[in-house]
């Protein structure tokens, strides 16, 4: 069996990156080394990855000065030895047989421009302990690309979900494809865009492999930034149909939210953002739904 290298990043919350490590242990694959990137001074992780002691596959590990999670990730993929990369965010977990299931979906093709991932397991804030599966749809067998797959909406759900503790591929595909560095948010969503412009084929298993823990801990996800995601998604190259989602569904909420703006200005942005939609055949309803959620949060 090839070696894999499960990079972590972290910082300030041990008790979680060791629930973390602790299911890479529980792998059934038999091959595996750990490298834990601490994200800035952490004293009390550090000592605890000092004093680790023995465990079934080797924990090493580096620490920073704080250069944020996508850096981080990437210094992780050029200290791991192995073939092949599995990313786990500290407050997540892999199910045992996640790893084996990955290795064996991807053993075979013949270059790196492969990536898998999984659905998840997920719990609710107000019932923490019961996981079950997010709905999503199979990339696979949908007609839809990658971005469309990410934003575009059924009811109140994207049509899918990719999370970084789900990925997994060769080291060489993470070096010559690294997370951007220095993004404010939505590092996972411009490394997944910039992979499918690059051709890289998406591989999809069909049961929850991860278990993506929700929390209420500030997290880069919850950021609102909506002025820095505007700016973003116009860099991507995607289809129109997916960028109206995302301004529907981030952008507009993030105006809504946002305590700087005048209700003026949020009711100007509105009107700007709609009126520069494109409404497609199949997505009336959706645009409308959306449409006025946002028009109750500005306006009412």
């Amino acid at each position: 069996m090839e070696l894999v290298s499960v990079v972590i990043p972290t910082r300030y919350r041990r008790e979680l990156l060791m629930r973390a490590i602790e299911s890479v242990m529980q792998q059934t694959y038999s091959n595996i080394e750990v490298w834990v990137v601490v994200d800035g001074d952490d004293l009390d992780t550090m000592a605890y990855l000092r004093n680790i002691g023995k465990t079934r596959f080797p924990v090493y590990y580096v620490k920073t000065n704080g250069i944020g999670g996508s850096a981080a990730r990437n210094l992780g993929v050029e200290k791991a030895s192995g073939k092949w990369i599995a990313f786990l965010d500290d407050d997540d977990a892999f199910l045992p047989d996640k790893i084996a299931c990955q290795w064996e979906q991807l053993r075979y093709d013949l270059d790196d421009f492969h990536l898998c991932f999984c659905p998840v397991l997920t719990n609710s804030l107000k019932n923490p302990d019961v996981f079950l599966p997010m709905r999503t749809l199979d990339l696979n067998t949908e007609s839809l690309t990658v971005a469309e797959f990410l934003f575009c909406k059924k009811g109140r759900r994207t049509l899918g979900f990719i999370q970084t503790s789900t990925l997994f591929g060769t080291r060489d595909l993470f070096r010559e494809i690294p997370f951007t560095e220095g993004l404010l948010k939505h590092q996972d969503w411009d490394l997944l865009l910039r992979m499918a412009q690059h051709g890289v084929k998406f591989h999809q298993l069909e049961e929850p492999k991860t278990r993506f823990y929700r929390h209420h801990a500030p997290s880069v996800g919850n950021t609102n930034a909506w002025k820095f995601s505007d700016v973003w998604i116009k860099r991507m190259e995607i289809s129109k149909l997916a960028r109206d989602y995302f301004t529907l569904s981030i952008i507009l909420r993030g105006v809504a939210k946002d305590v700087s703006l005048t209700r003026a200005e949020k009711r100007s942005h509105f009107k700007q953002k709609i009126g520069a939609l494109t409404w497609q055949k199949g997505h009336y309803f959706q645009f409308s739904r959306l449409i006025f959620v946002n028009f109750a949060r500005i306006y009412l």
